[in-house]
């Protein structure tokens, strides 16, 4: 459960939060993800669509990501940790930098613990 001082901004079925674990050297380390359980791009709709670039507005107005990049986790296989995910939901990433920092985000395969 998202404690509610985390939550940044709630609309059209989305969420945007900043992250409970922000990435190593992360200015900003945000997520937003639909309220309805979906897995894949492919699920996306019309709305969703609209609704996730708006979310790109509000990371950059209110989450302090006004520059950065974008990483989708998502999964065709069922698998979430094909993407490197630990949740089987759709989701992404918004991350900011720390000035002079990079930010790791595994794209790989995440094998078992």
């Amino acid at each position: 459960m998202t404690p509610p001082e985390h939550i940044i901004h709630i609309a059209g079925g989305w969420v945007l939060k900043h992250a409970l674990v922000p990435y190593k050297g992360a200015a900003a380390h945000l997520l937003m993800f639909p309220t309805r359980h979906i897995t894949t791009p492919a699920e996306f709709n019309d709305q969703d669509k609209l609704i996730a670039w708006e979310l790109l507005d509000v990371a950059a107005e209110r989450g302090g990501a006004d520059t950065g990049a974008v990483a989708w986790r998502y999964s065709y296989s069922g698998n979430p940790r094909d993407s490197g995910a630990s949740i089987a939901h759709l989701h992404g990433h918004v991350v900011s930098a720390m000035e002079g920092a990079r930010v790791p985000i595994n794209v790989g395969r995440v094998q078992p613990d």
